[in-house]
């Protein structure tokens, strides 16, 4: 049953929230968010109403924002209200309307928040949308995570109704006389959600009378099963995985040995864009030849010789090039190169070091040329009289696919001088008959480079 009493001992410890601290409280003027306002207030916690306008109902949209402009003034609450496009959002990002309409109104949620000093965030979730995301998730297939429900906490968003049912709440607003706005778009059971609410789920309660209050013990047993499952991802995830400056290298040793290997991999890549069909397509490459890629909207996995290597995706262009010119000693970006020309001394040693190479000056001509490889590039590697593709050079090399795309070449009027750090190109190098040299040492690369 949902009193003051029963409300104040939820946000108390379930929420964790104070006396003193000022909530954001997210007003649509439905009957849930309408009671969650009056709750608030009736526990003489301090307030700040956020209520969006996302324009999608016409008419209706704007008499919601009336209703809850009149009662916040009426009662003299601080009030925000924010207008949105979504429709042209959700066009412009290619996502669902109601996926825009979360999106934007998190966003400001946030913002506003911050603005107004409120350290927690309250929606009006109730038990039924619990369990109508729970049987939605169902029905478009998911995990643990999907079926585990919302979260009564989670960072500074609290849901205090989370625990009571759209009549507990309806019960509470009606003997507190309390008027709420219909959203008509609620009536319509040709959206999938609306369905499960006016179909569905009465069917389960006919059944099981019981219903919410089983499929809320239901959830929580998932939450500690997904809380468990979590532990295990971050053991496989210190234990085992490497982060080197945004790349994520995976050994397939540890996965591929690991008896729950889809399951981890899911974990380990969801953040990432990447779903299960993405995952079983993955698992699946690991008896297979390396060099495949797999592809999600924000990011890459590279099926490696030895490792699953995950990667942010950028075009890469392969026209953009650097100019080098002749007076130029020091360059940022790409690549933090030296360079130097002197007269070649009596003592001369040519450099072990791969990062520095000496050239013939006098066979060298500027402007020089940084780019990335383009597929039939070829070089006359250094002891070798005949010319080799660069993609049979990065095969001999053992270069893997990120190691090829990451790959530099210095030139000198179109004709390879170096793959930088790897081989200079034999028509360049120093001879009995050298009088000049130039020397290029390659510094710390510029992460911006790449």
């Amino acid at each position: 049953m949902l009193t003051t009493a029963t409300f104040r001992h939820t946000i108390a410890n379930a929420c964790g929230l104070m006396p003193h601290q000022r909530v954001l409280v997210t007003v649509s003027g439905g009957a849930d968010s309408m009671a969650l306002l009056h709750l608030l207030v009736a526990v003489q916690q301090p307030v700040v109403v956020a209520h969006c306008n996302f324009h999608l109902r016409d008419d209706e949209s704007d008499g919601d924002q009336a209703f809850v402009t009149l009662y916040c003034q009426t009662h003299e609450l601080p009030f925000h209200v924010r207008h949105f496009n979504t429709r042209d959002f959700a066009a412009q990002k290619g996502i669902s309307i109601e996926m825009a309409a979360r999106v934007l109104r998190y966003e400001w949620f946030d913002q506003l928040a911050s603005e107004t000093g409120c350290s927690h965030i309250a929606t009006a979730h109730h038990a039924n949308d619990n369990v109508e995301t729970f049987l939605l998730n169902l029905t478009r297939g998911t995990g643990i995570r999907g079926l585990s429900g919302m979260a009564m906490c989670t960072g500074k968003l609290i849901r205090p109704l989370l625990h009571f049912s759209r009549i507990d709440i309806e019960t509470y607003c009606r003997e507190n006389h309390l008027t709420w706005r219909h959203d008509s778009s609620n009536d319509c059971c040709d959206h999938t959600r609306n369905h499960i609410r006016h179909r569905i789920v009465p069917e389960f309660c006919h059944i099981n009378p019981s219903f919410l209050a089983t499929m809320h013990n239901t959830m929580a047993r998932m939450q500690e099963l997904e809380a468990m499952l979590g532990q295990q991802v971050e053991a496989f995830r210190n234990e085992s995985v490497a982060d080197e400056e945004g790349i994520q290298i995976i050994p397939l040793s540890r996965l591929s040995n690991h008896p729950q290997k889809g399951l981890i991999l899911f974990e380990l890549l969801r953040h990432k864009n990447f779903n299960a069909t993405h995952v079983a397509d993955i698992i699946a490459s690991l008896k297979g030849l390396p060099g495949k890629q797999f592809l999600s909207p924000t990011h890459r996995v590279i099926r490696d010789r030895h490792n699953l290597v995950v990667t942010p995706r950028h075009e890469a262009s392969e026209t953009e090039t650097f100019t080098i010119a002749g007076d130029i000693t020091q360059t940022e970006n790409p690549l933090r190169l030296h360079l130097r020309t002197f007269e070649r001394p009596a003592d001369f040693r040519f450099s072990t070091d791969a990062n520095c190479i000496h050239l013939d000056a006098d066979r060298v001509d500027f402007p020089l040329t940084l780019r990335h490889w383009r597929m039939g590039d070829a070089f006359m590697p250094l002891g070798m009289s005949n010319f080799k593709k660069l993609s049979d050079f990065f095969t001999d090399e053992k270069m893997s696919l990120l190691e090829k795309e990451n790959a530099w070449l210095l030139l000198s009027s179109d004709n390879i001088v170096w793959v930088v750090g790897r081989r200079v190109d034999n028509r360049y190098r120093i001879t009995n008959t050298t009088k000049w040299i130039l020397e290029i040492s390659l510094g710390e690369k510029n992460p911006q480079g790449f």
